[in-house]
C-alpha cells in the first residue's frame, strides 16, 4: 500500500468524524487541507478528538484540546493535551558530524550535488553514513504547554507537562515541568508555582480529564483547584478521558481507492516535492 494518496471528501469525513479541525473556525471549507491534491501519509499521526492542526502540508500527533499553529513533520515530534503552539515553530535540521575531515554531505550523501558530480565524472565515492542518533531522535511536547512564537527546538527534546517557552527561544535541552524558559540557549528564569504545588499538580494529573468536568471548581486557583479534584476522584463521580487517539495516517491510506494511490515516482515534479518528501519536510 503506497504511502501517498489523492484526497477525497472520505478522508474529508474522518477528519470531521473524529473532530480535528484544520482552523480556528472549525470549518473545513477554507483549510490548507484539499481535496484533489496529493498527500504524504508517511509517518504516524495519533490524533485525539477536539484538536486543532492549523498549518500543513501534512497532519502530526496531537492530543485532545490542544491546537498547534506551526507545522511539524509527524516523524519528529508529539503534543500532548491542552497545549497551545504559536507561529513559525520549528524542530531544529540535521546536524552534521564534526569530527571528519569535512562536515560536508560529500562523505555521507548522493544527493544534490554529490550524486550528481560523481555520475557526470563516473567516479564511484565511497560513502560513510554519519550515524548520528540525534537526527531521528523525536521530541515530545507534554500537556498544557504554551509555546511562543519563532521557537526552535532542538531535536529529541523533552518539554515538561506546564511549561512556557519564550517566543524566539532556542531549547537546546530539556524543559522541566512547569518552567519558564525564554534566551538563546534558553535557559529557566522562574516557575509557574512553588515546589509543592507542582508536585500537587503533576500528581493531580488533571488534563486525563475534559475540562467540563472542572465546572464549579476553582480552576482559577491551583492550589484549591487540586483539593476540589482529588476529592472529586474519592467520591468516584469523575472519569478520566481515555486516550482515544487514532492513526489518521493509517486510517486515510485504508480507506484510499486504489487509483488514488501512487508511489512517490509518480510525483517528482519539483512543484510538489514540499508536499511529498517526508524525511525532512519544509
Amino acid at each position: 500500500m503506497s504511502s501517498i494518496i489523492t484526497l477525497e471528501q472520505t478522508h474529508m469525513d474522518l477528519l470531521i468524524k473524529h473532530k480535528v479541525y484544520l482552523n480556528s473556525k472549525g470549518n473545513y471549507s477554507s483549510s490548507w487541507l484539499k481535496i484533489g491534491k496529493p498527500y504524504n501519509t508517511t509517518g504516524k499521526a495519533l490524533i485525539e478528538p477536539y484538536s486543532g492542526i492549523f498549518v500543513g502540508p501534512r497532519l502530526g500527533s496531537v492530543g485532545s484540546f490542544s491546537y498547534t499553529k506551526s507545522y511539524f513533520p509527524p516523524q519528529d515530534l508529539k503534543i500532548g493535551r491542552y497545549c497551545a503552539i504559536a507561529e513559525n515553530v520549528k524542530i531544529m535540521g540535521s546536524s552534521h558530524p564534526v569530527d571528519r575531515l569535512s562536515m560536508s554531505g560529500f562523505c555521507y550523501s548522493r544527493a544534490a550535488p554529490f550524486g550528481i558530480f560523481e555520475k557526470d565524472i563516473s567516479i564511484d565515492f565511497p560513502k560513510k553514513p554519519p550515524g548520528l542518533k540525534i537526527n531521528f531522535a523525536f521530541a515530545t511536547i507534554g500537556n498544557d504547554v504554551w509555546i511562543g512564537e519563532g521557537v526552535l527546538l532542538k531535536r529529541g527534546v523533552t518539554i515538561g507537562n506546564g511549561a512556557v517557552i519564550a517566543a524566539r527561544s532556542v531549547v537546546t535541552k530539556d524543559v522541566p515541568p512547569y518552567a519558564v524558559v525564554a534566551g538563546s540557549p534558553a535557559v529557566i528564569k522562574k516557575y509557574r508555582f512553588s515546589d509543592d504545588l507542582i508536585e500537587n499538580l503533576l500528581s493531580s494529573e488533571w488534563w486525563k480529564y475534559k475540562y467540563t468536568d472542572f465546572k464549579g471548581l476553582d480552576f482559577l486557583n491551583p492550589e484549591i483547584f487540586v483539593s476540589q479534584l482529588e476529592e472529586l476522584k474519592v467520591k468516584g463521580v469523575i472519569a478520566s478521558l481515555e486516550d482515544s487517539a487514532i492513526d489518521l495516517h493509517h486510517e486515510f491510506r485504508k480507506i484510499s481507492t486504489p487509483s488514488t494511490q501512487s508511489s512517490i515516482t509518480d510525483y517528482q515534479n519539483p512543484i510538489n516535492l514540499g508536499i511529498l518528501i517526508n524525511k525532512k519536510d519544509s
